[in-house]
């Protein structure tokens, strides 16, 4: 079997570099402000999603977050359906993953969240990236929108394809 050194190890290497780089690179957040930058930035960012929910609320249900890591609460009728969103918003150039909503039996239904798309974009995210981030969330939007408007059509063309199977005289 193969050793293979991680950050979690006592590797005297790792070690050394884990303690090189954890300070450096919090002085590089702290001297360049990102901290305060992502704040001011994901605020904006924030605000600019709250207007998703509105324009398509068959989509997305909330927006929620601090700083740049934001989420959003998708929609009942895709409560379930992360994996198709976040693999759409992938599509738009988007890089999201899924947050597990608080679902079941045992939890009422004003607590209940379905699951959620995380959007983490780096400490470093120009302000004027903010505007494409959204248009690519309404972009995905429009494309599940076509999506479902598809799948629903072909289910009703099947279901009449079965009441018409149904109603034909046995051979």
């Amino acid at each position: 079997m193969e050793y293979i050194p991680s950050l979690q190890t006592g590797n005297e290497v790792t070690q050394a570099f884990r303690l090189f780089l954890v300070p450096f690179g919090l002085d590089y957040i702290i001297k360049n402000q990102l901290f305060e930058y992502s704040a001011e930035v994901g605020k904006r960012l924030k605000q600019s999603l709250i207007e998703l929910p509105i324009k398509f609320p068959h989509i997305y249900k909330a927006v929620r977050g601090q700083g740049l890591l934001v989420g959003v609460e998708l929609a009942d009728s895709l409560a379930s359906k992360g994996r198709l969103v976040r693999d759409t918003l992938i599509r738009e150039g988007v890089l999201v993953e899924i947050q597990s909503g608080q679902m079941g039996e045992h939890i009422s239904a004003s607590e209940k969240i379905n699951q959620t798309i995380k959007a983490v974009p780096p400490l470093t995210l120009p302000q004027e990236k903010v505007s494409e981030i959204v248009k690519r969330f309404e972009r995905a939007a429009e494309a599940l929108t076509r999506f479902e408007k598809r799948t629903q059509k072909s289910y009703i063309s099947l279901g009449c394809e079965l009441s018409a199977a149904c109603q034909a005289p046995f051979l």
